[in-house]
């Protein structure tokens, strides 16, 4: 799950958290980034993904070109 998601998910309510503004901070500090290359975007393409959720489909897309 990205920081986005979560944020995403702490405005509707879904996740609450004290302060999301420390929580951000304290997340990212134990993340390691993985961007968007022209290849991930390649296979999300080609990729029969389920969801109409960019952000899901994305993520699937990444597994499975860093697996």
């Amino acid at each position: 799950m990205s920081v986005w998601e979560a944020l995403t998910l702490m405005q509707k309510g879904k996740i609450r958290v004290e302060n999301p503004f420390t929580w951000v901070e304290r997340a990212v500090e134990q993340m390691r980034e993985a961007p968007l290359t022209n290849e991930i975007v390649r296979i999300g393409l080609a990729m029969p993904l389920p969801h109409a959720d960019p952000p899901i489909d994305s993520s699937q897309a990444t597994a499975k070109v860093r697996s």
